[in-house]
C-alpha cells in the first residue's frame, strides 16, 4: 500500500494529521538535515500502521511530498 505524506520539518510539537486514508500531514521536530526528518517519519509511520516493519520512503527524499509504501 502506498500513502502520500506532507511533512512539516522543524516543528516545535510532534502531530498527525490524517486528510483521507492514504494521505497524511506530518509534524516532526527533527529538522531536514542529515536524514533526521525522514527516519522520524519513517518510525511514526510504522507505529500509526500496527508496527509494520516493511515502511520505506518509495519517493520524496528531499521534498516535504513524500511516498510511502507500507508492507
Amino acid at each position: 500500500m502506498h500513502v502520500k505524506v506532507f511533512v512539516i520539518a522543524g516543528a516545535s510539537s510532534e502531530r498527525v494529521e490524517k486528510i483521507n486514508n492514504r494521505q497524511f500531514r506530518l509534524y516532526v521536530k527533527e529538522p531536514a538535515v542529515r536524514n533526521l526528518a525522514n527516519r522520524r517519519v519513517i518510525k511514526i509511520m510504522s507505529v500509526l500502521f500496527s508496527g509494520k516493519g516493511g515502511v520505506k520512503i518509495v519517493s520524496g527524499y528531499r521534498s516535504p511530498n513524500k511516498i510511502i509504501s507500507i508492507d
